[in-house]
């Protein structure tokens, strides 16, 4: 990566500050500023860079949501970057983060879900991501313009505010570590895909590294564990803690996918594959909090 020159958009995020330090660390330039919804800011701060990611995501949890918000940013966002790189010419490897969200709601026997598997998103935000990547197929047909889409499940990974909210590990860590009881909706025994930091970190840098070309890749564990499976866990390592499972609410029923898990095989044929378990990445999370009092 050594004077590789990328832009992130979206860098001051949890994924992008993660890709941001490991590729400064070895030798890339790398811009980090940027709002996705200004075409004409897009527009300039793609010139002569050799790498495109597009990080720049508004994750709404729960019922309420604004949708126009989703929109402009999820989407119009994502569309602005296609329509730059199509004015200027810009034959940077584009990389650009999808979702988990996009997939149908799928039995157990289906899984794990492939790339080429059924997508009928029930949340907004899988129906803006799965529309951008449809977008991306569209450029690529009419222009040439190559993208690489990265499905990926629930990140985690050291703690930082704003992940208590966008995955279980994070969120019942916290809980544990201020002494609060959490909930296991659905009763803890949905099938979930948990991936840490430093694997996804490690498939963008292979893929920032390969020809240039056109492709859509899973990014996951390649393993279902139910939620109550992790919470023991994380209660075991933490040696303390409390849940109670319950129903889904309400509000949230609608909206949750119930059991789902990435089939990765398209990606490990490239020679990447996660290396950080699953019981040794959640000592990871609980580690970054620092001794307990």
């Amino acid at each position: 990566m050594k004077d590789k020159k990328i832009i992130i958009f979206g860098g001051n995020g949890y994924v992008g500050s993660h890709l941001r330090a490991r590729f400064e660390s070895q030798g890339a330039v790398v811009t980090i500023e940027g709002d996705v919804t200004n075409k004409a800011e897009v527009y300039s701060l793609i010139q002569g860079k050799d790498v495109i990611i597009n990080c720049a995501a508004v994750v709404q949890v729960g019922g309420k949501f604004d949708p126009y918000l989703d929109l402009e940013v999820n989407l119009r966002g994502s569309l602005n970057i296609l329509e730059a790189r199509k004015e200027s010419g810009s034959e940077a490897i584009h990389i650009s983060i999808g979702s988990r969200a996009q997939y149908a709601k799928l039995e157990e026997k289906d899984l794990p879900v492939r790339e080429t598997g059924p997508q009928a998103p029930i949340s907004l935000y899988g129906i803006h991501k799965m529309t951008a990547e449809a977008y991306a197929h569209l450029y690529n047909r009419a222009y040439g313009l190559k993208t690489v889409s990265v499905r990926l499940p629930q990140v985690y990974g050291p703690h930082r505010e704003n992940m208590r909210m966008t995955n279980p590990i994070n969120f019942f860590i916290d809980e544990i570590m201020k002494n609060e009881k959490f909930y296991l909706n659905g009763f803890g025994k949905d099938l979930k895909d948990f991936i840490h930091i430093d694997d996804v970190v490690a498939a963008f840098e292979k893929l920032a590294l390969l020809p240039y070309h056109h492709e859509v890749y899973n990014i996951g564990s390649g393993e279902g564990t139910t939620l109550k499976e992790t919470a023991d866990m994380i209660i075991e390592e933490c040696g303390s803690g409390t849940y109670e499972e319950r129903p889904f609410p309400a509000e949230l029923e609608p909206f949750e996918m119930g059991s789902n898990y990435l089939d990765i095989s398209k990606i490990k044929a490239l020679g990447w594959k996660p290396e950080v378990s699953l019981r040794d990445g959640i000592k990871n999370v609980i580690s970054s909090y620092g001794p307990r009092s």
